[in-house]
């Protein structure tokens, strides 16, 4: 049996539970030892422990702890929904028609029958109707590490990591190894089309020791049996980062553009990052907007890509910055 099959055993368990019925990790590490699973009663109810706080972590506030190795779903509604399969729920459809729109392949493992013929009716009626075009995304990372990272994060374990430096891929250097060692894996992300991991590492000073490390660099994982402590800083800067250029434990700055009439609508629609702001619209159609930022990355990217319809305003310093960056390739193209 292996971690998922535990889980999913765990979770029909308390899908049934209640107050006068709760589930005790013991219990649970004594099937664990009667089957096999475990060498011995102890490590059995690690794993037991272990397969509760991964599940505590994905159900949070539902799953209370009533006493000590004892828990029950708070959330009645949740835990007798659970496994049941309503094909008449308009909820139920729309999630499913959300994944079958971005990546359906998340689809394929499903094995109950039912549910896969109503997802085949659901593909066919969406490539009737919808035709995406999203951003080019990598391809899947590696099973078995994908595996590993989530243990080493659900159990909040330091880990070791071999991964491919490709820093310079034109220089020819024999080893592109590099191993980081004691580092801490706090989330999977899944952003602009790749899967980062979300590492703090207190051997390196570069960003305050925060750092999204590419997945698909990782070649070798080693977790180690020491623990480490939810960090609230990384917690509320993974809730609230606007890019993958937002700066770990940095105050941020307030930069004011100036949008012009020809663009204008593309900024009313949509939000370029979580922080923008109009705080002008003029006759002439333009506005005037302003954007909160840690790392002048962020918002030079963007100005650039509207290039010549977006007007630093303030602050004065980034504006020469980017004056200074136009230079050169103008230089360039002479």
């Amino acid at each position: 049996m292996n971690q998922t099959q535990r889980i999913i055993t765990i979770l029909k368990k308390l899908s049934i539970n209640s107050s006068k019925n709760p589930v005790y990790t013991k219990d649970i590490a004594d099937k664990y030892y009667e089957n096999k699973y475990s060498e011995n009663k102890n490590s059995a109810l690690r794993m037991a422990q272990d397969d509760m706080k991964l599940i505590k972590i994905i159900f949070e506030k539902d799953l209370v702890c009533v006493n000590k190795g004892c828990y029950i779903f708070e959330n009645e509604e949740l835990a007798n929904s659970l496994f049941k399969i309503e094909f008449d729920n308009d909820e139920y459809k729309k999630f499913f028609e959300f994944i079958i729109l971005f990546d359906d392949a998340l689809l394929d493992s499903i094995s109950n029958e039912k549910l896969k013929i109503y997802i085949k009716k659901l593909k066919k009626d969406k490539e009737q109707v919808y035709s995406i075009k999203a951003n080019p995304i990598e391809d899947p990372p590696n099973k078995d590490i994908m595996n590993t990272l989530k243990k080493a994060v659900g159990r909040r374990r330091y880990t070791n990591l071999t991964i491919y430096n490709d820093d310079n891929l034109l220089v020819d250097n024999n080893n592109k190894e590099e191993v980081l060692k004691k580092i801490q894996p706090h989330r999977i992300v899944f952003a602009e089309g790749n899967w980062y991991l979300a590492i703090f590492d207190k051997n390196t000073n570069i960003n305050n020791g925060f750092r999204f490390l590419r997945i698909g660099r990782i070649i070798d994982i080693d977790i180690t049996s020491n623990t480490f402590q939810k960090n609230k800083d990384i917690e509320t800067y993974l809730k609230n980062f606007q890019s993958l250029f937002t700066y770990f434990k940095k105050e941020s700055f307030k930069v004011i553009l100036k949008i012009s009439p020809r663009v204008s609508k593309f900024f009313l629609n949509k939000k370029f990052l979580a922080s923008q702001i109009i705080i002008n619209t003029f006759e002439d159609g333009s506005l005037e907007i302003h954007y909160e930022v840690n790392n002048e990355m962020e918002i030079l990217l963007l100005v650039k890509k509207w290039l010549p319809d977006i007007e630093i305003i303030s602050p004065t310093w980034l504006k020469d910055i980017y004056y200074k960056d136009l230079s050169e390739i103008l230089e360039k193209m002479d």
